[in-house]
C-alpha cells in the first residue's frame, strides 16, 4: 500500500509541476529572478527531477551531492516534462525495499564524508519532501515577478499543510 501512496503523491506534485510549465513562458522559465538568488524556475527544476534520477538510478550508493547535472532541464521546458513522466514511470517499477547507502557531507572540507543505511522508499519521501521545498520558492518567484500565472492553490505546500488548509481554511475536509 505504501507504495501506491507514495506513487500517487508524486503524481500529484509532478502534475502541478507540469501545470506551471505549461502556463510558463520559454523566457520565464529560464530568466534569473532576484528572490530565486538569482537562479531561474528551469533550475529549481533540473534540481528536483537530478534528485530523483540520482536515487533511481543508483546501484547501491546514493551521492546527492555528486549527481548528473543535465543543463538540458534547465533550458527546456519539453525536456523537463519529459523527465518528470520519466521519473514517475522508473518509481512505479522500482523495488522499494532496496537496500543502499547514503553518502553525504555536511561541510566545506572535502573529508568528511557521512555513510548512512537507507533504502529506496525512504530516500523517495526525501526526494518528494525537498521537491515541495524547491516548489516553495518557485512559487515566491512566480508570485513576485509573473503574478498573472496561475498556480494551484497548494503548489509548494506539504501534504500535512493542505490537510490542515482543507479542514481550517479552504473548508473542503472529507466528511
Amino acid at each position: 500500500m505504501s507504495k501506491e501512496y507514495i506513487v500517487s503523491g508524486l503524481e500529484d506534485i509532478f502534475g502541478r509541476m507540469t501545470y506551471l510549465l505549461n502556463e510558463l513562458t520559454d523566457e520565464q522559465y529560464k530568466t534569473d529572478l532576484k528572490i530565486l538568488s538569482e537562479a531561474n524556475i528551469g533550475q529549481h527544476y533540473r534540481h528536483i527531477i537530478e534528485y530523483f534520477l540520482c536515487l533511481l538510478n543508483a546501484d547501491t550508493i546514493v551521492d546527492y551531492d555528486n549527481r548528473k547535472r543535465d543543463k538540458t532541464i534547465e533550458n527546456s521546458k519539453q525536456t523537463a516534462s519529459e523527465k518528470l513522466k520519466e521519473v514517475i514511470a522508473q518509481v512505479k517499477v522500482s523495488d522499494f525495499s532496496k537496500q543502499l547507502s547514503l553518502i553525504s557531507n555536511l561541510s566545506e572540507e572535502e573529508d568528511r564524508v557521512i555513510e548512512t543505511k537507507t533504502n529506496l522508499q525512504r530516500e523517495l519521501l526525501f526526494c518528494i519532501e525537498h521537491a515541495i521545498h524547491h516548489m516553495a520558492q518557485i512559487k515566491a518567484g512566480v508570485y513576485h515577478h509573473y503574478p498573472e500565472v496561475e498556480l494551484h492553490e497548494s503548489f509548494g505546500l506539504d501534504f500535512s499543510t493542505i490537510r490542515h488548509h482543507n479542514v481550517h481554511i479552504w473548508g473542503t475536509a472529507n466528511q
